[in-house]
């Protein structure tokens, strides 16, 4: 997997926020690729990236695109690589110029990660910092509290859609994940995200859980909570919802 985080800034006086840049930044990435993929990536229940955009001052922002898929680094290097110190117009207010001030490329070995999995005991509890607008769907439904059970859903569905496409998320399994987590504190609160006319709820903030599991299965809720920082968690994650930030905490702690 792949990550470039893009730090610009807009030559406007406008107070712009995150979830607003958010939503025309993808719109400027569908663009900037050849139309074909971007119709590609229209058709796909689960898209193979995640964006974010995150403030750092009042005129400065960053904006991280991840990529899940080999082909979707491939499409989107060469659209964002150009990027490196010049500028582009955002279709906002009549075109908004922004400066690019930095790029840079990550990789996240995904082989390499699989090989710690078996090398030492994962830690039993974590906080999950929400950083942008998250929810689910269900039943037609939204979701906009963070049930754990949806959570490691949401992850899993990511994970197989690209690593095991023929396979399903294994129900029983699900509720072995589920009842292994206990929520142990929180810090929420509601946000939405504004697609055109419609605005989408979700929650922000911090999630405290554990793990009362075997050393396999902590690990591998582990390895999938790192895959889900380049994901995102749930709905809409394309264009910058679901941004997933994870801290483990000091095994100190935890006695």
């Amino acid at each position: 997997m792949h990550r470039v985080r893009i730090i610009f800034k807009p030559k406007t006086e406008l107070k712009l926020s995150p979830q607003r840049l958010s939503v025309a930044l993808h719109g400027f990435l569908m663009q900037e690729i050849e139309p074909a993929y971007a119709d590609y990536l229209h058709q796909q229940s689960v898209n193979p990236y995640s964006t974010y955009v995150a403030r750092l001052d009042e005129k400065t922002y960053a904006w991280e695109v991840n990529m899940l898929t080999g082909e979707s680094y491939q499409v989107f290097h060469q659209a964002l690589d150009r990027l490196r110190d010049s500028s582009f117009e955002l279709k906002l207010q009549g075109g908004i110029q922004c400066q690019v001030l930095g790029l840079d490329w990550q990789d996240y070995d995904l082989q390499e990660a699989s090989r710690s999995f078996y090398q030492e005991e994962a830690p039993a509890r974590y906080v999950l910092h929400f950083e942008s607008p998250t929810a689910f769907k269900q039943a037609g439904q939204y979701v906009i509290f963070p049930d754990i059970r949806l959570i490691y859903q949401s992850i899993l569905l990511k994970y197989q859609a690209f690593d095991q496409p023929d396979e399903e998320v294994d129900e029983e399994f699900l509720n072995l994940l589920a009842a292994s987590t206990t929520i142990r504190r929180y810090r929420l609160q509601s946000q939405y995200l504004k697609v055109h006319t419609v605005a989408i709820n979700g929650f922000v903030g911090s999630l405290e859980i554990q793990i009362k599991a075997k050393r396999t299965l902590k690990n591998y809720i582990r390895y999938m909570l790192g895959f889900a920082e380049y994901s995102g968690v749930g709905i809409k994650a394309s264009i910058g919802m679901g941004k997933l930030r994870l801290e483990e905490v000091d095994r100190r702690e935890q006695r």
